[in-house]
């Protein structure tokens, strides 16, 4: 270290500090990994390359940092959050599926499906193919082909409920991953 260099601003750690717990011992409260700006400036630069206009590569590097800061901010979700939903719930999960065109419930109300009471699983959403989201939907909300329904059960309830999603033999549905 250079003769008036002051040692808080070395960007080696010192001596049993690591390099992450080093700025919150100097008073920081919080920390941003490098790896994050280096990739926000990537994002930044790759858009500008393909002559997005600034003020939208503005507003995306905006919202991009105020997702991740609030991300790293918070260390652990919250209780309740669904990311501990595996852990408070065992042997009960969610699942999507894609209402087929000729399933045996396209077209028809929920009170008729009476998927609860059939199967035992809860509706507890759908998506339309417009993208209007219907949280707890009613008896009288309608099951229309192309729609996503978010469902809560057991393992055999959701297995249940995957027939109901179905057309004919050879059209089968399976849970919509990655949704």
């Amino acid at each position: 270290m250079h003769a008036g260099s002051n040692p808080a601003s070395s960007s080696s750690p010192g001596p049993g500090t690591s390099r992450k717990s080093r700025p919150f011992s100097l008073g920081a409260q919080e920390v941003i990994p490098e790896e994050f700006e280096t990739s926000v400036e990537i994002f930044a630069r790759v858009l500008d390359r393909y002559h997005v206009p600034r003020d939208r590569i503005d507003r995306c590097v905006t919202e991009v940092r105020q997702g991740a800061y609030e991300m790293l901010r918070s260390p652990a979700l919250e209780p309740g959050a669904i990311g501990n939903f595996r852990e408070y719930f065992r042997g009960i999960s969610f699942e999507v599926y894609r209402v087929e065109e000729r399933s045996p419930i396209a077209g028809r109300p929920a009170e008729e499906v009476r998927m609860r009471s059939v199967t035992g699983a809860m509706l507890l959403a759908l998506r339309r193919a417009s993208e209007e989201v219907l949280a707890n939907p009613g008896a009288a909300e309608t099951f229309l082909a192309g729609d996503l329904a978010v469902v809560l059960g057991t393992p055999t309830q959701l297995a249940a409920t995957a027939a109901l999603f179905r057309g004919p033999p050879g059209s089968g549905t399976s849970p919509e991953k990655g949704l």
